[in-house]
């Protein structure tokens, strides 16, 4: 699979970004699931860690306190779950007590960073 209008070079630019914002609400969530989304479908380890480890050093430096500082790991699995299965019937799921199958994007998170959501 690809991600439409999706590049390497767009990657960098975002781990770029996630380096020198000043706040966490400046992160474009749709760009951060394309460029996890597009490493993903190239198995590209090395930079979906530096995404994923760039955003959580800057939930931790911009946030006072939040469940995203407390978790970034669990919100960015809970990005990718939605991803795999709609966020729709991921909260749906947790609102019956229920857990969905980890899809290909969830998966290969979790083989990386562990399950944190």
């Amino acid at each position: 699979m690809e991600v439409k209008d999706y590049s390497i070079e767009k990657v960098f630019d975002l781990i770029s970004d996630l380096k020198n914002l000043e706040s966490i609400n400046e992160v474009n969530p749709s760009n951060l699931v394309k460029a996890m989304q597009f490493l993903t479908y190239q198995e590209d380890e090395d930079n979906f860690k530096q995404v994923v480890d760039e955003y959580v050093a800057l939930a931790e430096r911009t946030i006072e306190k939040s469940d995203v500082k407390e978790n970034p790991r669990g919100f960015l699995e809970y990005l990718c779950a939605g991803v795999d299965r709609s966020f729709t019937m991921v909260g749906y799921s947790a609102y019956l007590g229920k857990k969905v199958e980890p899809g290909q994007f969830q998966s290969f998170f979790r083989n990386l960073y562990g399950t944190h959501f």
